[in-house]
């Protein structure tokens, strides 16, 4: 869909008190007045944590900080973040457009005291705000406060409750509440403490508008809370309830981050204007809410690089809103949709520029998004309208998960759904446990929900133990951790990179079977932690270094080389002597193998950029940087021809003779400029190094780990092996540079050569058809079987022999006729009076002789027999007998069965020959001596077993 306009400026409202402004108004009050420094919303993709789809709350980004694991960039924080909730604990999706408060996206406001300020200041700052610039009315608050716990053994938060009197709140306006209410945890074990919730009175109602928790304590995995050493405060307050109040409306709806909304789709749709009505009957009312909520987070999860075939959640929304358009609104399924992405950005792009960076982006994926939905719709609608024809209660569930057809055939037999057999539907299938409940219910039967999430819980526990098993066990024993800025430090001289080749260092601890040894001797392996190293470990998809590790003891070869938190593992294998714990040692690097990788990750950006200049709305899936080769795979709905790998490979080549400056710049993540590329679904850090290549413009601007050239041009050359496809809309490059690249082009021209002088060859008076077939098998398996030419040039080839491929085996085919025939003609003179044919033909052709072709040039009347050896290395076989002759002691398969017992073989009949008048063999054929006798052994066979039954027939018919 083309865009209506391009955005200029930012969205104004007419409203006494903004949404725009009550959200800065919020951040103004805590920087100026009270010394917080704004942090701006991180990406709704959660940084590091795979448990969640989404980031769902506004302490996420701030979770390490509250575990201990981090270090907070300041004390006290400020920030409005993004937030979105579909699915799991925190699942708004059902009542979304139901009532007047739920939402799958939210903004939710907050600042946190990270072992600064507590309760009482955190209540002042709150209640100042609340009163002050927003001028609310001081009767109409009820505070609650945590009361206390018995069997927790917690006492009423009294300090709280006194907090708020000292502040002017009267006793009726503060109550206690119990754990429940006013103790939130982080989830089963990690921090926690009292809250204290901030209610306003609108319309005679409470309604809950900000919370304030006191972390103070951290469960454990005994179940027991122990005080933390440090304490903090971690507020939350929603916008959309905010501008309710402020802007003094009845829901959320009616405030000025959906009016507008509503305002559009009626634009385009020409249906009633929303009329805030709520309830079974208010169809019209609940599509518009539903569209203009979905949208807001459509839009905002498209801009952070979330896209639908990623998160099949986020597929779930957009192809929602597609069908509403369709059945309620009466439109094409996205016509309305782009329309409410651009109002959104117009809303809230001031405050979040990523809407208005990627808007195109976002739109153009929903275009595609649409065909994927009319396809899966037309694909998947017979299959599962056949199941709901079976099974009517399946109604109820979205047809549209990719993974939900299998879990019906897997559930639908069953007595209940195990707690193994419903994992297994969530890992395997992508079902979730909202789906699966929603099947148990379709056929009747019991889930073990409870099972089932210990299964998943367990599967956390066990990634996070995995990953964090090393490190835990070296934190324990006090190993220091490991310095490695090294890696990134070389010297560039007239394009010759010096590299430190070699570095001191002291083995700090050994490694085998996840426990620290003293020593470790040859023929073993183990992982080594040194004090210091200058090998790069494996990250951002590029391999680590190798290399070796010697000490005055003993010689290991470094073969990988992984992090685990602050800590370095070279894995090793130990060649000579043995590796002791404490020993002086030298790292030696393998130079050669560093330049390559550097080489290949800069060849990787390089193909981003191409990539995304080349074809509309593609972005990263993954990569893998070897010292050989590199892989690159990315999403787009169409297929690269020949004109597009060409057009890559110029332009990244293009770059390479420019010899373009490629710069390393180490930077908070959020100070990266909006041009970088991030891949969409990284964890990046929050200090990242940003990879430059260009002058005043930059051809590339990514994030980055891995390790990279100086200039563009030591990259020498760039050339495609090849690609492939994997799904809808996923494509992989393979590719190398270098003298690798060199080497693959100039194996090129040769191919190309070779193939020439074929054709050539061709028309020579040499021309042999049968050593021509030969050539063009080893060529095929030469050129075509390993990525040893360019892709180009190997499209190019597999042209040029198929044309080649055609003559030549036309002319096999041409000779092979003539054999058969001169053959047949032979075979007439020898056998003209008999009963039956049996014969053996013989061919050096690699075009089969056609014993159909033998057989129609007999008699029809007459059963016949032939095997045939051709030099194609197979063996056939093919068995006639007349329908006039069939019987159950003679036919075509009986006849055929002593020829199979000689080459113990299977045979089958030809299509549309069942009655066994024709049957056939096919075998691969072995030494030429060999394959004679058996040939010569099965014709024997044959003309012994057609003799005896036709003379027993014959005898038969007399009696």
């Amino acid at each position: 869909m083309k865009l209506p306009y391009v955005l200029r400026g930012s969205f104004s409202s007419t409203r006494k008190y903004s949404s725009f402004n009550a959200r800065k108004t919020f951040v103004e009050h805590f920087v100026n007045k009270h010394e917080h420094q704004f942090i701006k919303s991180s990406s709704v993709l959660p940084r590091a944590d795979p448990s969640l789809s989404f980031v769902n709350a506004g302490m996420n980004q701030f979770k390490s900080v509250l575990l201990g694991t981090e270090e907070p960039a300041a004390p006290r924080v400020v920030n409005s973040q993004k937030c979105i909730r579909v699915g799991g604990k925190h699942n708004d999706l059902d009542a979304v457009g139901r009532d007047g408060t739920h939402h799958t996206f939210f903004e939710m406001l907050g600042n946190w005291s990270f072992a600064d300020y507590f309760k009482e200041d955190a209540c002042k700052m709150a209640w100042d705000l609340l009163t002050g610039p927003y001028n609310l009315d001081q009767e109409k608050f009820v505070v609650t406060y945590f009361g206390g716990d018995q069997k927790s053994k917690l006492k009423s938060d009294q300090d709280c409750a006194d907090i708020w009197r000292s502040i002017g709140l009267k006793s009726r306006q503060i109550i206690p509440n119990g754990m429940s209410e006013n103790f939130w945890e982080m989830g089963p074990v990690g921090p926690c403490g009292p809250c204290t919730e901030i209610y306003y009175n609108k319309g005679g109602k409470l309604m809950e508008l900000w919370n304030l928790v006191f972390v103070e304590y951290e469960r454990k995995e005994d179940g027991l809370l122990y005080l933390l050493p440090k304490k903090h405060v971690d507020t939350g307050m929603g916008l959309e309830r905010l501008s309710r109040v402020l802007q003094n409306v009845d829901c959320n709806y009616d405030t000025d981050l959906f009016q507008p909304l509503f305002e559009i789709t009626q634009k385009v749709s020409g249906k009633d204007k929303y009329s805030s009505s709520f309830g079974e009957e208010a169809i019209l009312d609940t599509a518009y809410r539903i569209l203009a909520d979905h949208s807001r987070a459509i839009s905002i999860a498209m801009a952070d690089g979330i896209f639908p075939d990623q998160n099949y959640k986020l597929r779930k929304l957009v192809r929602k809103c597609f069908a509403l358009s369709i059945n309620v609104f009466q439109m094409n399924g996205n016509e309305i949709l782009p329309h409410l992405v651009l109002k959104v950005t117009e809303i809230l792009g001031e405050t979040y520029p990523e809407l208005r960076a990627n808007l195109n982006r976002t739109v153009e994926t929903l275009d595609q998004e649409y065909l994927l939905y009319l396809k899966m719709q037309s694909q998947a609608k017979s299959k599962w309208e056949a199941l709901v024809e079976q099974f009517p209660a399946l109604e109820a569930l979205p047809d549209d998960h990719p993974g939900l057809e299998q879990a019906v055939l897997q559930v639908k037999d069953c007595k209940e759904i195990s707690a193994e057999l419903a994992f297994h539907l969530h890992t395997s299938l992508g079902v979730d446990k909202e789906l699966i409940e929603g099947l148990a219910k379709c056929f009747n039967i019991s889930v073990d929900l409870e099972g089932y999430q210990v299964n998943v819980d367990n599967q956390k526990k066990g990634s996070r133990a995995t990953v964090g098993a090393e490190e835990k066990l070296l934190s324990e024993n006090s190993v220091p951790p490991t310095g490695d800025e090294s890696k990134y430090y070389w010297e560039y001289k007239n394009g010759h990179y010096i590299f430190p080749e070699h570095m001191d260092c002291k083995i700090l601890a050994l490694i085998q079977n996840k426990t620290l040894v003293n020593s470790v001797k040859a023929g073993s392996e183990c992982d080594v932690v040194t004090d210091h190293t200058h090998f790069y470990h494996e990250a951002g998809g590029q391999v680590s270094d190798v290399g070796r590790l010697c000490s005055a003891k003993g010689t290991a070869d470094i073969v990988d080389v992984q992090k685990h938190g602050k800590y370095v593992l070279h894995k090793v294998k130990v060649l000579e002597g043995e590796l002791r714990h404490g020993d002086p040692s030298k790292l030696s690097l393998d130079c050669k193998h560093r330049l390559s990788c550097m080489q290949h990750h800069s060849a990787t950006h390089l193909l981003n950029s191409a990539l995304r200049k080349l074809i509309p709305n593609t972005y990263q899936r993954s990569c893998h940087v070897t010292q050989s080769y590199l892989t690159f795979d990315f999403t787009t709905p169409f297929s690269l021809k020949d004109e597009h790998v060409e057009t890559i490979e110029d332009f990244v080549n293009e770059q390479i003779e420019l010899a373009l400056p490629i710069k390393r710049r180490v930077m908070s993540l959020q100070d990266l400029p909006e041009n970088a590329v991030k891949r969409p679904g990284e964890h990046y850090p929050d200090i990242v190094s940003l990879i430059t290549m260009g002058k005043e413009e930059q051809v590339s601007s990514e994030p980055c780990c891995g390790t990279h050239c100086n200039n563009t041009s030591d990259l020498l050359k760039f050339c495609i092996l090849s690609t492939k496809s994997f799904g809808t809309g996923v494509r992989s490059v393979r590719a190398t540079t270098g003298n690798l690249a060199l080497t693959i082009l100039q194996a090129g021209k040769e191919a190309e050569q070779e193939v020439l002088s074929l054709q050539s060859y061709l028309d020579s008076p040499e021309y042999d058809s049968f050593k021509a077939s030969k050539e063009i098998k080893r060529m095929r398996a030469k050129f075509f079987e390993h990525d040893q030419i360019p892709l180009v040039v190997k499209r190019r080839l597999e042209s040029w022999l198929k044309k080649i491929d055609k003559k030549v085996t036309q002319d096999n085919k041409n000779i092979s006729r003539d054999i058969l025939e001169k053959q047949v003609k032979e075979l007439f003179l020898q056998q003209s009076d008999t009963m039956f044919v049996v014969s053996a033909f013989y061919s050096d052709s690699p075009e089969p002789l056609s014993l159909l072709r033998a057989q129609q040039m007999c008699s029809a009347e007459k059963p016949s027999l032939f095997i045939s050896r051709d030099g194609d290395g197979c063996i056939r076989g093919r068995s006639y007998v007349p329908d006039i002759m069939l019987s159950e002691g003679f036919n075509a398969e009986t006849w055929m069965q002593p020829v199979l017992n000689v080459f113990q073989a299977v045979g089958s009949p030809p299509k549309g020959k069942e009655n066994k008048s024709v049957w056939m063999m096919k075998v691969k054929s072995g030494e030429e001596l060999e394959d004679k006798k058996l040939v010569t052994k099965a014709v024997l066979e044959a003309e012994n077993y057609a003799r005896a039954s036709l003379l027993l027939s014959t005898l038969k018919r007399k009696q």
